[in-house]
C-alpha cells in the first residue's frame, strides 16, 4: 500500500492506536499487522490498545448489550476519551490516566496496553 519500514519514522505527533484481535488485514494479514505504525514510530505519546475478541466493526458502536462486542466498544470508548482528553484539552489528569493500570482494570484484562 506504498508504505515502508520506515514510513512511521517521522511522526512526532501523539498517537493512539486500537485494533482487536479479531480484526484481520484485508489481504488476511494477522491482528497485530496494524500495530506496524505504533512499533515503528519513535517514542513520545504513543499509545497501543489490543481488544481481545474485538473485530473491525467493533468500534463503530455497541452491540448488543453485555456481549464482546459491547465491551470491546466500551473500552475503545473509554481510551478514545481518554486521550483526546488529555492531547486535545490538555487535561494532565487523562494523560496520567493514560499511563496508569486504569484501563487494564476497567477492561478486566481483556485489552493489552503498550505506551511510548
Amino acid at each position: 500500500m506504498g508504505l515502508t519500514a520506515r514510513s512511521w519514522d517521522n511522526i512526532r505527533l501523539p498517537m493512539l492506536l486500537m485494533y482487536g484481535s479479531r480484526d484481520f488485514g484485508p489481504w488476511g494479514e494477522a491482528p497485530d499487522w496494524r500495530s506496524e505504525a505504533f512499533r515503528g514510530a519513535p517514542s513520545g505519546n504513543k499509545y497501543e490498545v489490543e481488544l481481545a475478541g474485538g473485530t473491525h466493526m467493533g468500534f463503530a458502536g455497541p452491540s448488543r448489550p453485555g456481549g464482546v462486542q459491547d465491551g470491546v466498544f466500551q473500552c475503545a470508548k473509554l481510551e478514545s476519551l481518554a486521550f483526546w482528553d488529555a492531547y486535545l484539552k490538555q487535561l494532565p489528569k487523562a494523560k496520567e490516566f493514560l499511563r496508569s493500570d486504569g484501563l487494564k482494570k476497567f477492561s478486566v484484562d481483556a485489552a493489552t496496553f503498550a505506551n511510548k
